[in-house]
């Protein structure tokens, strides 16, 4: 499982290094004072873009809060995507014992969003916690075109560092949902 996540790791920070393409027409973004700016982004296939999103300072390879944008063109419902995501979790809280999350309806707007956490280890040591909010939202391109909107932020903490982010994270946990389910979800221009 490390090993997994420590290859992704190697490869998104390859791919980092790299000029991005700014597929939405969105360089930056803008959250809680903080101004975010595009380090990555992919178009693997015709229907899904993805772009993300780091601070000033922050290094793809270890970062303390990235935020990102993912967009499907496809005919797959929001109920569908949150069922995948939950079944993903459930799965994982086998093999990860501080794997949680809460999935948030939006009734008057039609989101969801799912906050949740999960952690990579060796041994008896947890090496990576990671803490995500995963807001979704349906979309239309200008040609008519069903999709589906990820809007997300991620928050890690690595090796000795892990005990005082789980201490903030019980404070803070709300405060960083917020972040995600408050924003004004930006226009996207594909």
């Amino acid at each position: 499982m490390l090993k997994t996540v420590l290859v992704c790791l190697l490869v998104n920070f390859a791919a980092h290094a790299q000029q991005p393409k700014d597929y939405f027409k969105l360089p930056s973004l803008l959250l809680k004072n903080t101004e975010y700016k595009l380090s990555f982004s992919t178009h693997p296939e015709g229907e899904y873009y993805k772009q993300e999103y780091l601070a000033a300072g922050e290094d793809p390879a270890r970062f303390k809060t990235m935020v990102w944008i993912d967009v499907i063109r496809s005919g797959m419902t929001l109920e569908r995507i949150v069922e995948i995501k939950t079944a993903e979790l459930q799965k994982r809280k086998k093999t990860d014992k501080l794997c949680n999350y809460k999935i948030l309806d939006n009734e008057e707007t039609g989101e969801y969003l799912i906050e949740f956490l999960m952690s990579a280890k060796t041994a008896d040591n947890v090496d990576i916690i990671e803490w995500n909010a995963y807001r979704y939202k349906g979309t239309i391109d200008r040609n008519g075109k069903k999709g589906i909107m990820l809007f997300a932020m991620s928050k890690r903490a690595y090796g000795k560092e892990v005990p005082a982010f789980m201490e903030t994270l019980k404070k803070e946990r709300g405060n960083y949902t917020a972040i995600i389910g408050d924003a004004l979800i930006p226009k996207i221009r594909l």
